[in-house]
C-alpha cells in the first residue's frame, strides 16, 4: 500500500510537459544610477533561478548590449508576447 502512495506522489511531482511549462519574462529597464543597475541585475538573476527551479522557460530582455541594427527591447517583448499567447 505504501508503494502505491509513493508512486502517486512521484507521478504528481513530475515536471510539466514542454507545452504546459510556464514562461517567465523579465524585462530590465534603464537603471538610472549604478546602484540601481546592480539591484536590477540581482533581481533578474533571482528570477532566472526561480524559473529554473520551477521548470519554467525563462526569457530576459534588456540586459544585453544593444547593437546598432538590433530590434528594440519593446519590439522584442511584443514579438515574444505574440508568440506565446
Amino acid at each position: 500500500m505504501n508503494w502505491i502512495l509513493l508512486l502517486c506522489m512521484l507521478l504528481n511531482d513530475a515536471p510539466p510537459a514542454a507545452s504546459d511549462r510556464p514562461t517567465v519574462i523579465v524585462v530590465v529597464g534603464a537603471e538610472g544610477t549604478p546602484e540601481y543597475a546592480q539591484e536590477f541585475g540581482k533581481s533578474a538573476d533571482r528570477w532566472a533561478e526561480a524559473a529554473k527551479r520551477g521548470s519554467a522557460r525563462f526569457v530576459q530582455i534588456g540586459r544585453d548590449e544593444p547593437a546598432a541594427t538590433a530590434t528594440s527591447d519593446k519590439d522584442r517583448l511584443k514579438v515574444l508576447l505574440a508568440r506565446i499567447a
